[in-house]
């Protein structure tokens, strides 16, 4: 009975460790990733001032965009 009790510990330990890197290595993998689109989300738009001829950037004074 000591060796099957043992053997159970083992393969719990080793599943144990195979489920955490399986779960580390997701949420790495998530992490570089963009983010996608969902259905009803909101779209960020930036719009710049731009010249409607040649659709160059309009600078300030100060050279800002």
């Amino acid at each position: 009975m000591g060796f099957s009790r043992a053997l159970l510990v083992a393969t719990l330990v080793l599943a144990t460790r195979v489920l955490a890197t399986r779960v580390l290595a997701d949420a790495a993998a998530h992490e570089n990733t963009l983010p996608s689109y969902h259905y009803g989300a909101p779209i960020r738009v930036q719009c710049m001032n731009r010249s409607s001829e040649t659709g160059e950037h309009i600078e300030n004074s100060a050279y800002e965009i």
